[in-house]
């Protein structure tokens, strides 16, 4: 197949331009690969795939990640040989997730560290060796170092983080031999994400998302945000300071041999979970609201919710968490607007937005929202807020 591109001429200071057709050839297709190794992780994860030519069609599908090269927009390559060799010889053999490209999990390669809580594979301060040989005999080596710093355990306690007053002061521990220090945001509308060369970052409330389409808040009321700080390497650091041309590939530092993409490491020093909340902007409205379904025998997807105004106008945008009898324990999150009385809810699986478990439709009616689910078909649902 031959793609068609159609160069157009504008008409400028009086001169007059004609629309005409050129082709353009198919790409020569590269092997990609992905892989960060992590010394807190007793799994690592590489991702093998082939960039795009114009000759496959690839179609567009929520991003799912258990499958993420092809609803990725990817091309998966199965079969490959991927080996991370350690300095002394020592080495640990990825196998692929999926056999063909047809199944969920292709392009998608595992390597577990049977002793990782005892003697592990993966070392601060250590060096490796990665190569990657495909079915088609292509061969991809590259090789990192791992930071040297002391790697933390993730920390799930929940710190009370009101975004109207609050600022979150991280500090870790500096080695001299790490490149770069990356501090990650993990937001419903996608993760935030900043280098430093410093010990210490203070994150306002107010914060907004560099890395989102929207330039949306970082820190959304209702939301279990986990804010992570990581010593990286030179490759990791080069290759996402840089752009990539999602056709060519070109643009980006890449150190692999053979290929294109990234072999670096990361390790974990800093690690928090905050509770985002805010003040009350219309008490008539927010609030917790218990949930009820007629007839009662339907799916129960919340029984309880508590939402905020969290950017008040026509439409306002809402935010907020649910939780389910059946979860005890388990809140997620909400995103969704209010336009002239109606109100629309997405009830999200877990904390992220590309995936909902349920979209609610309804009216204001007093205090409450009475309206349906999208996928409980013949259930009247009520939202009740809590005097």
């Amino acid at each position: 197949m031959r793609r068609r591109l159609a160069v157009l001429c504008c008409v400028f200071g009086g001169v007059a331009c004609s629309l005409s057709q050129e082709s353009v050839g198919l790409g020569v297709p590269q092997v990609v690969v992905h892989l960060v190794l992590n010394p807190g992780y007793c799994v690592q994860t590489a991702l093998v795939e082939q960039t795009l030519t114009g000759e496959t069609t690839v179609p567009g599908q929520r991003l799912r990640t258990t499958d993420p090269v092809r609803t990725g927009g990817g091309i998966p390559i199965v079969g490959a040989q991927v080996t991370i060799t350690a300095a002394d010889g020592t080495r640990l053999i990825a196998t692929s997730v999926a056999n063909t490209t047809a199944l969920a999990g292709a392009g998608l390669y595992t390597a577990t560290d049977s002793r990782c809580t005892t003697a592990p594979f993966i070392r601060p301060g250590q060096r490796y060796d990665l190569r990657v040989t495909t079915p088609k005999g292509e061969i991809v080596t590259g090789t990192t170092t791992v930071p040297s710093d002391r790697p933390v355990p993730l920390d799930s306690t929940l710190v009370p983080f009101d975004r109207d007053r609050d600022t979150a002061r991280v500090t870790w521990p500096v080695s001299p031999d790490t490149r770069v220090y990356g501090v990650r945001v993990e937001t419903p509308f996608g993760p935030s994400v900043v280098f430093t060369d410093s010990s210490h970052i203070a994150l306002p409330g107010s914060l907004r998302n560099l890395n989102a389409s929207n330039l949306e808040r970082v820190f959304i009321p209702g939301f279990r945000q986990e804010v992570t700080v990581i010593a990286a390497d030179s490759n990791y650091f080069d290759y996402y300071r840089t752009r990539n041309d999602p056709f060519t590939g070109s643009g980006i530092i890449n150190r692999l041999q053979g290929g294109i993409g990234l072999f670096g490491s990361v390790v974990l020093v800093r690690a928090r979970m905050l509770d985002v909340s805010q003040g009350v902007r219309e008490p008539e409205f927010e609030g917790e609201y218990t949930v009820t379904q007629t007839p009662s025998t339907t799916t129960r997807i919340a029984d309880l919710a508590r939402l905020y105004v969290e950017t008040s106008g026509e439409p306002a945008v809402l935010s907020g968490w649910y939780s389910a009898a059946s979860k005890p324990g388990v809140k997620a999150g909400i995103d969704g607007e209010r336009l002239n009385g109606r109100v629309t809810l997405r009830l999200l699986v877990d904390q992220n937005s590309r995936e909902s478990a349920s979209t609610f439709t309804g009216t204001v009616l007093g205090d409450s929202i009475v309206g349906s689910y999208s996928n409980v078909a013949g259930a009247r649902v009520v939202f009740r807020r809590k005097r």
